[in-house]
């Protein structure tokens, strides 16, 4: 593992990790941190600026894919922590919102009901679940519907 200097003055002493075997090809280019936490470079191209994400550059990601950081670090660029996925597939890995009130992703408490609701997104879809006594039923049904859609595993 390596370290690629990607500081600005707006983030000083900031660094990007990277696999030995891609350091020195990653390291002929000037890489910076975005405001969104991730390492790029700025390109011209047709007259307008591009900025090219070094970990899609890495993973060699195909349009209408993303890459998702496994361990959540945006400045982890190692190919063991990355792997191309899907949209739905990387919404399911992100972390809770603090808003939640069930503490499981997927179900919410629906008052009037007095019940469980369960509910996925495929696709930018929303999808329902049932509606559910138990919170435990409620929740196997996210966890259920998340291995048939989106055939990934969590590693948390």
């Amino acid at each position: 593992m390596k370290k690629i200097n990607i500081s600005t003055p707006k983030y000083p002493n900031i660094f990007t990790l990277v696999d030995d075997k891609d350091f020195e090809y990653l390291n002929q280019w000037k890489w910076h941190k975005m405001s969104n936490g991730y390492s790029a470079r700025a390109i011209q191209k047709d007259g307008k600026m591009k900025f090219i994400l070094m970990h899609r550059f890495i993973m060699e990601t195909k349009k209408k894919m993303e890459v998702d950081h496994i361990n959540m670090d945006k400045l982890d660029n190692r190919r063991s922590n990355l792997r191309n996925v899907t949209s739905s597939q990387n919404k399911v890995l992100i972390p809770m919102l603090s808003t939640n009130t069930s503490g499981y992703r997927g179900v919410h408490w629906a008052e009037k009901l007095k019940k469980w609701i369960a509910r996925i997104s495929v696709n930018n879809k929303s999808i329902y679940l049932g509606c559910f006594k138990k919170v435990e039923d409620a929740v196997k049904a996210y966890n259920d519907s998340v291995l048939i859609h989106h055939k990934i595993e969590r590693n948390s």
